[in-house]
């Protein structure tokens, strides 16, 4: 083989490789990052038209923003934390690089022990962090005049931060801050949002997800 062939195909075959090297870092950064909201009637969107969950705000959000982002919605109304529990296996087959949970309203509204609670989101997160899924909690802030009275308030709206901190994820301090009892924002059930009121929760997690992601 000619000398200057020689040096050229020791050039070219390192550079060649390195740039199938960087094509493939290229690619996988690139890939979309599969986000898993798991929750109940606030999450399916109760109370809103079809495409219009805070999930789906969200999606659009994180397009805007330049994010890729695969959605996938396991809200289902009515759930409490227990169910939570029984479908955790649903949101490990989906493998999911993230998940949004947003559980325990309806085990306040029925009247559910306060430490059994706790427990079962601790075990829900310990699941996902052994499938090194990372957490996003959206907690919900209870009113006072909730059925089960003003104590058992005062004791239920702190578990959110304490289960966030116990685990090391992340929080949504008040999934309906500036939404819960707004005119206009609210569906006729006066429990959940309508579409509207859908479109600013998703204002209100979009800044605790965002920091999550990659472009």
């Amino acid at each position: 083989m000619p000398r200057t062939s020689f040096k050229a195909t020791a050039i070219l075959k390192p550079l060649a490789a390195l740039l199938a090297w960087c094509t493939a870092c290229s690619v996988q950064a690139a890939a979309p990052a599969t986000i898993v909201f798991f929750g109940d009637s606030l999450t399916a969107g109760t109370g809103s038209v079809p495409g219009s969950t805070y999930p789906d705000f969200l999606g659009r959000d994180l397009q805007a923003q330049g994010y890729r982002a695969t959605i996938i919605n396991q809200g289902v109304a009515g759930d409490t934390t227990e169910d939570g529990l029984r479908r955790i296996g649903a949101v490990l087959a989906a493998h999911p690089d993230i998940v949004v949970l947003e559980l325990g309203a309806n085990d306040a509204i029925y009247d559910k022990p306060i430490p059994g609670i706790v427990a079962n989101l601790n075990t829900i997160i310990a699941s996902l962090q052994q499938a090194h899924i990372r957490v996003l909690v959206a907690g919900v802030v209870m009113p006072p005049n909730l059925q089960a009275g003003a104590a058992y308030v005062a004791q239920f709206n702190p578990i959110y931060s304490s289960v966030a901190a116990a685990n090391n994820v992340a929080l949504v301090p008040s999934l309906l801050n500036n939404v819960y009892g707004v005119a206009g924002l609210m569906s006729s059930d006066y429990i959940h949002p309508n579409s509207a009121g859908y479109e600013h929760v998703a204002l209100n997690v979009l800044p605790y997800l965002e920091p999550m992601l990659t472009r």
